[in-house]
């Protein structure tokens, strides 16, 4: 994992090529929804760029995993979630994240899994 700024500004990102990590900001919703792409990235191959159900993914599991560590990122993922579905709708948030829900349960697995020293995603 780095800090340091980034590329466009954004408070972290995930390089699929080089599989590090960067952060800009001190944010533990920011810190886990890269986490996410990441141990998303080890059992599916990712496309290189915003794709809605990767984000999906990523920020449904990072709310997971906020809400174990003590932290409500609910309103900021249900805006960011809101900002790639098909339309603004409950209904519409509700159907992508819906859709994304097996591969949201692979992600905070293997990343609890992790954090109990079974494997080592976040250095791998």
């Amino acid at each position: 994992m780095e800090y340091g700024p980034t590329v466009s500004g954004e408070g972290g990102s995930y390089n699929l090529v080089t599989n590090v990590i960067k952060l800009s900001q001190e944010n533990p919703d920011t810190f886990f929804h890269e986490l996410a792409h990441k141990a998303h990235s080890t059992f599916e191959n990712l496309k290189p760029v915003q794709d809605p159900e990767q984000e999906t993914v990523a920020q449904l599991s990072a709310c997971v995993l906020a809400k174990l560590y003590g932290y409500d990122a609910t309103t900021f993922s249900w805006n960011y979630i809101a900002s790639y579905a098909e339309e603004k709708s409950p209904e519409a948030v509700g159907r992508i994240c819906m859709r994304v829900l097996s591969k949201v349960q692979k992600v905070i697995t293997l990343i609890l899994e992790t954090h109990e020293g079974k494997e080592d995603v976040i250095n791998a």
